[in-house]
C-alpha cells in the first residue's frame, strides 16, 4: 500500500487489515465476498447436485442420496470446489467454519454415523 500526500509518496507497506466478528461491517463484507462465490459454486456444482447454504461467514454443504459413498464423494468434490473459488478470489476458507451434511434417502434404519 502506498501513502500519498500531494506529491509526497511513501514507501511501500504491507497492509493487514481484518475486520472483526464483533464488527458491524462483518455481515456486509462477508455477503460481498460469499455471494460470487455462490453463484459460481452453483453453476460448477450443478452437476453435483448439491446445495450451499451461507449465514454470515458461516458455510453449509448439503448432499442427499440413497448411499453414504456416493454423499461422501459428492461432498469431497463440492468441498474441492470451494477450496479453488476461495483461493481464486483469494480467500481463506475456515474448515472449522464449513460444515457438510449427509441426508440418507435409503429409508433404512441402518445410521453410519
Amino acid at each position: 500500500m502506498l501513502d500519498t500526500w500531494n506529491t509526497f509518496v511513501s514507501d511501500l507497506r504491507v497492509a493487514d487489515v481484518r475486520v472483526g466478528q464483533g464488527s458491524a461491517l462483518s455481515p456486509v463484507l462477508s455477503a460481498l465476498f460469499i455471494a460470487p462465490i455462490m453463484k459460481l459454486f452453483k453453476l460448477w456444482a450443478i452437476r453435483l447436485r448439491a446445495t450451499l447454504l451461507s449465514y454470515v461467514d458461516d458455510g453449509t454443504a448439503i448432499v442427499q442420496s440413497k448411499s453414504f459413498d456416493d454423499n461422501n464423494m459428492v461432498l469431497k468434490q463440492a468441498y474441492a470446489i470451494l477450496l479453488v473459488l476461495f483461493a481464486a478470489l483469494s480467500l481463506v476458507l475456515e474448515h472449522d467454519k464449513t460444515e457438510l451434511f449427509h441426508f440418507d434417502r435409503s429409508h433404512s434404519n441402518h445410521n453410519s454415523a
